[in-house]
């Protein structure tokens, strides 16, 4: 969260620094990430993976088949809002994307890194492609991945309805344990 707060003072007024803040820790897979909440964690990697899938079904069962856990690097992602990863002024392309519309954008951002990868991804085990994605730029041009990003196809609504499956089926695991 300090990054956060350092990287909206150095870019912001303190005023719009603040807002900006409190606006992003509103949105519900920020939150989760900022209050370790393992269980709403898991709902929103399940709607990654699906994402995903929908992008690319072969990467998607790689993915599966080698026992990838979306859950860390959903949680990387959110900490760093990618701003860790990207050189400044691609950082700030990012932003706007996840700025535009907070939930989607960043998993339209995840699913573009992935795409963006996958040629590589799919020759390496689980641990490889964790230490991958958490430096895609190292691997890959950034303006790929910003091309990927800006070419990326998850409507809203297509969103909404998997989000709301995915909530809803986490809630029917709760109630029955």
């Amino acid at each position: 969260m300090n990054y956060y707060a350092g990287a909206l003072l150095l870019n912001c007024k303190n005023v719009e620094a603040f807002q900006i803040m409190s606006y992003l820790l509103t949105v519900p897979i920020i939150n989760a990430c900022f209050n370790v909440d393992m269980r709403r964690l898991a709902i929103y990697s399940q709607i990654f993976d699906d994402l995903l899938g929908l992008q690319s079904a072969k990467l998607q069962k790689h993915l599966q088949s080698c026992g990838y856990q979306y859950v860390t690097y959903i949680f990387d992602v959110v900490a760093g809002l990618f701003c860790l990863n990207f050189p400044y002024n691609s950082a700030v392309k990012v932003w706007d994307y996840i700025l535009e519309s907070p939930e989607l954008g960043i998993f339209r951002v995840g699913v573009a890194v992935f795409r963006s990868l996958e040629s590589e991804i799919m020759e390496k085990s689980a641990e490889d492609i964790m230490m991958l994605v958490k430096s895609p730029c190292e691997h890959v041009d950034v303006e790929v991945i910003l091309k990927n990003i800006a070419k990326m196809e998850i409507p809203a609504k297509t969103y909404d309805k998997i989000k709301e499956k995915r909530m809803a089926e986490a809630d029917i695991n709760r109630r029955a344990q």
